[in-house]
């Protein structure tokens, strides 16, 4: 399960901060990484479905052939985390 995550997540790259402004999609996903891996551990029903969705909805930003929108990612980076609160 978190190699899948891992995977998943961090196909974006690594660097920021958990809540900082999203200027790049990599700090959202090592913040939504870092966040997934700590709920997995004590909630792992509540991460399932996070995990889930990140599996599905990174590999579509990815396919873009215009290149990916920084805020649609940031948004749905935000909104996982919201999810694991």
């Amino acid at each position: 399960m978190k190699k899948a995550l891992l995977l998943a997540v961090l196909a974006w790259g690594v660097g920021g901060t958990a809540w900082a402004e999203c200027t790049t999609p990599e700090a959202k996903a090592e913040a939504v990484s870092k966040r997934v891996q700590e709920v997995a551990q004590t909630d792992p029903a509540k991460a399932m479905p996070v995990i889930q969705e990140i599996q599905v909805r990174v590999p579509e930003f990815q396919k873009n052939p215009k290149g990916y929108d920084v805020e649609a990612i940031c948004k749905f980076y935000d909104d996982m985390l919201e999810k694991l609160r």
